[in-house]
């Protein structure tokens, strides 16, 4: 690999470079289209710069300069223990972002992994607040939440930073979907190293990417290690070559040479920007340090890292060119002093900067409702608050929905209201939907809002979750919650954290929806109910709708809330009939749970299609002289513990019935809230019926003996009561 490096630096100087591009390509302004099929297999390079100026020259000198000083601080700080945590240096690969950041245009945005400092700092973000949020201060971009792997500047359209590998790769995909979307002419740039290139959510993007031409340049910083295992012995092939299959034009490039980098990045962009799809480009670079701070990096050898110092340094290889035309010793000083006094501002703004108050440990979890800023933080901290206000009596104008036909209502009146809101999932639009929820949806908003997506659920939620970063409304459809387990890292990762980590910079409104627990003799793989590991997120609201009311209702208020909603639904419900407002204006506040049938001698909460069990049981327990009072949740997180409570509160008894397994589950947190805040008004202990503590079986009378069925509820119920 190292003498490959050299080979292409000797090949890729300016000179050589211009000459070998016109003899052999006959460069044009850009590619045209018949040749980008062939180009992962050529070096193309289109619009090459003139030779440079000494203002150029000085500019890039300072640029990478800037990133060198300021890592080289950076690692002082962290041996002086002012940087905790992980911490990755970008020293040795400067050129690589200086050379795009080059020639991008202000509509661009920018996505990258955790080795990121030099990213911010070309993209123009203060080194101040960079170092103050490395040092977890007030000051920092994120106000010292996000630190070293997860900072964002929605300003400069950087959108991180991310510290799972190959996050960035399907966030940045979702970021050229919403450029195109938009149509604002913004092409986004994805960094990823040459570790990341292996990832599936990788070639998941890849495939998403050049099926809807989306506008996006996917640059592998292949510095050559991944963390100690070199590249030869993790990856087979040519990394930028792995786009063929796709379609996808590529080409290598000297990453120690900012200006191949430049005109390899003009004629990149050009590319994509003129409508023809994304384009990988895969630069050839070197990390001198080690993986990160705590890396002694002895996997290779002093002589391989001296090797590419003194023959390839990218600084010093601009440094000869600035001597060359003639810049002298005393204006390059000019320039080193001011980069170092920039550097030691910044370190020291950093020190200065207090630590944030203990108040920020609470805030942008969510962001808030505008009628009450206060709620989520006092859910976060265990408080019971009164749940949102809403008349529900007052909507008397009805007619009979199945779930199934509330739920596309819900989607459809809020698409008619909302340009950005659009759906995608597997077979949500040519078939349908695969339960027939977006019947007809297809029709009405057509293909660019009603999008069939490959069967990729890890790379078509990171991508809705990066179109939702970038002001999208995104509606994305799992064809069962089961598939979501592929999807699960975008889902709490980033859909759910950023916000925290960004300071409060960026929001994702994006909805996650399909069938949750169990259905009919689909076995183990494709029945469970996942209320309590999605209820158990920060950052995330999870609802849980039982009635084509709650279908109707929660749908709506899940398409308009800004923070990520998770709507789990049921495959056995889609077909059961109610009564539904008609009005558009009936939205169900997320948080406020819903007394289905009042009663006095016990309580039962319920969500989903427990609800339905319970009003059975409820019925049965009647005739028995026994008044129960069945509270249907709606809402998962936040929880509404006010109705819980007043009720348990009147009732002194409470069963908590749902799908999902005992261990950890939602009855469990209902029992600690009780026994919290209520333990004087119980007169039993709480009791629980769920799922049997198995796998879901195939058999038919074992799937019935596994599933909480009625008369267990009517036997809890007995049972709290002492009957």
């Amino acid at each position: 690999m190292k003498n490959a490096c050299q080979n292409i630096a000797k090949r890729l100087t300016i000179g050589k470079f211009l000459r070998e591009a016109l003899k052999g390509l006959m460069v044009k302004k850009r590619v045209s289209k018949s040749k980008a099929k062939s180009a992962g297999k050529l070096h193309v390079v289109s619009n090459l710069s003139p030779k440079p100026g000494q203002e150029e020259l000085k500019k890039f000198y300072r640029e990478m300069l800037l990133i060198r000083r300021f890592e080289e601080k950076s690692g002082q700080l962290y041996g002086m223990g002012l940087i905790g945590g992980f911490c990755h240096l970008y020293i040795g690969q400067e050129a690589v972002v200086t050379g795009i950041q080059s020639v991008q245009e202000p509509q661009d945005t920018v996505i990258t992994a955790y080795r990121d400092h030099g990213h911010m700092l070309a993209c123009g973000m203060d080194p101040r607040g960079v170092m103050a949020e490395l040092t977890g201060r007030s000051g920092g971009y994120s106000r010292g939440k996000g630190g070293s792997m997860h900072m964002f500047s929605r300003e400069k359209n950087f959108f991180g930073g991310h510290g799972i590998v190959g996050a960035q790769v399907a966030l940045g995909t979702g970021l050229g979907f919403s450029h195109k979307y938009k149509g604002d002419g913004g092409v986004a740039v994805a960094y990823m190293g040459d570790g990341a290139a292996n990832q599936g959510q990788v070639y998941e993007s890849y495939n998403m990417a050049a099926l809807w031409k989306l506008p996006v340049l996917y640059v592998i910083e292949n510095n050559q290690y991944g963390m100690g295992t070199s590249v030869k012995r993790a990856a087979a092939g040519t990394l930028y070559k792995r786009g063929e299959g796709y379609g996808i034009p590529g080409e290598q490039v000297d990453g120690m040479d900012v200006f191949a980098v430049q005109a390899a990045a003009r004629q990149a962009l050009d590319y994509v920007r003129s409508g023809n799809g994304p384009y990988i480009l895969e630069v050839l670079t070197y990390r001198y340090r080690g993986h990160s701070m705590s890396d002694p990096a002895k996997y290779r050898t002093k002589e391989e890292v001296d090797q590419y110092r003194e023959k390839q340094d990218p600084i010093q290889r601009i440094l000869e060119l600035m001597q060359k035309e003639g810049i002298s010793e005393d204006e390059i000083k000019v320039i080193d002093r001011e980069i170092r006094d920039i550097c030691n501002d910044a370190a020291q703004f950093s020190q200065d900067s207090p630590l944030p108050e203990e108040s920020e440990l609470w805030t942008e979890i969510l962001i808030p409702a505008e009628n009450n800023p206060e709620t989520d933080v006092l859910y976060a901290q265990g408080e019971v608050i009164e749940p949102p206000a809403f008349d529900e009596e007052s909507f008397t104008d009805k007619q009979t929905m199945t779930v199934r036909e509330a739920l596309r209502a819900g989607m459809v009146q809020e698409m008619r209201r909302d340009p950005d809101v659009f759906l995608m999932g597997e077979e949500v639009a040519e078939y349908n939907g695969a339960y027939k929820v977006s019947q007809g949806l297809l029709d009405e908003f057509g293909a660019k809002r009603v999008i069939d997506t490959p069967i990729t659920e890890h790379g078509f939620a990171g991508l809705g979750t990066g179109a939702a970063f970038n002001g999208l409304k995104p509606i994305v459809e799992f064809m069962t919650m089961n598939f979501s387990m592929q999807a699960i890292d975008h889902i709490i990762n980033s859909a759910a954290k950023t916000l925290y980590m960004a300071g409060g910079q960026l929001g994702c409104p994006i909805v996650f929806r399909g069938p949750n627990g169990a259905a009919a003799r689909v076995g183990a793989q494709h029945s469970q109910d996942f209320a309590s590991w999605y209820a158990h997120i920060p950052g995330l609201k999870v609802v849980a709708p039982w009635s084509g009311a709650d279908a109707l209702g929660l749908m709506k208020a899940a398409i308009r809330d800004p923070n990520p909603v998770v709507i789990l639904e049921n495959e056995i419900m889609y077909g059961q009939s109610f009564d539904v407002p008609v009005s558009e204006n009936f939205v169900i506040p997320i948080g406020r749970a819903k007394i289905e049938r009042e009663g006095t001698d016990v309580t039962i909460v319920a969500y989903s299609i427990m609800v339905g069990k319970a009003m059975q049981a409820a019925e049965k327990l009647a005739e028995q002289g026994i008044s129960a009072e069945v509270i249907n949740l709606r809402t998962i997180r936040p929880l509404d513990r006010w109705t819980i409570l007043q009720s348990v509160k009147k009732t002194n008894r409470i069963v908590c019935a749902e799908e999902g397994w005992p261990f950890a589950g939602i009855g469990a947190e209902i029992a600690a809230l009780c026994m919290e805040h209520a333990f004087d008004d119980l007169d039993a202990p709480v009791a629980r019926v769920c799922a049997a503590d198995v796998p879901l079986p195939y058999a038919v009378n074992l799937e019935a003996l596994a599933l909480p069925q009625v008369e267990q509820i009517v036997e809890a119920v007995k049972k709290v009561c002492y009957q």
